[in-house]
């Protein structure tokens, strides 16, 4: 996000094993799940980037851009905190659109301007040995946070972005051994160092 997307990506999954929903005998599980993701946000290379919109191409949830002029990160060095024993998360990239800002609410005398960036996303999570993964996409809202707000400094101090939207697992390629997934998404990017922290809630069936 550079503001936001900054930073974006890295842990998924912590499972939880109560509440399970058989949805037959046999048949596939549904599961509530949590994860915390943390990483650093930086550039993405040249060859996975839109030359004409900025957008990220690595694929076609990405590689979408309304205003013409979005940017494009790449998720590196990420770590992933969950309770599913072996996993990790690659191919982590970033989309934010730099020309919507949905905070219209005007500036209230010399005070903060407000700023906010939609935002896509992409990552692979992959599930222990034997190549198993699944494919998550990301969308949601990335907006500017100030602390600091005095007379003397009326627009504050533009500490970090404050994230919210939702995730859902994508069905191409085919992701193995879980079916479906979705969710909802809240976290920060600290503006100073583009580290982002992610916490993620939802459902799985496999």
């Amino acid at each position: 996000m550079r503001r936001l997307s900054a930073a974006i990506i890295a842990g998924m999954l912590a499972c939880a094993t109560s509440a399970t929903v058989h949805a037959a005998p046999g048949g596939p599980a549904t599961k509530p799940v949590t994860a915390v993701i943390k990483g650093v946000g930086i550039p993405a290379p040249n060859g996975d980037i839109d030359t004409t919109t900025g957008a990220c191409n690595v694929s076609s949830w990405v590689d979408v851009c309304g205003s013409g002029n979005c940017s494009c990160e790449q998720i590196d060095p990420v770590t992933i905190h969950t309770t599913a024993k072996g996993a990790s998360i690659s191919n982590v990239f970033i989309t934010v659109d730099n020309g919507v800002n949905p905070a219209t609410e005007p500036t209230v005398g010399n005070g903060p301007n407000p700023r906010c960036n939609p935002f896509v996303g992409v990552l692979t999570l992959t599930f222990g040995n034997g190549g198993k993964s699944a494919n998550f996409n990301l969308i949601g809202t990335s907006c500017k946070h100030v602390i600091g707000i005095s007379a003397k400094k009326p627009q504050g101090t533009h500490d970090k972005d404050l994230v919210s939207g939702g995730w859902g697992i994508s069905a191409t390629p085919t992701p193995n051994p879980v079916t479906s997934g979705w969710g909802t998404m809240t976290g920060t990017v600290i503006k100073a160092t583009n580290a982002l922290s992610l916490n993620l809630a939802g459902w799985i069936t496999q």
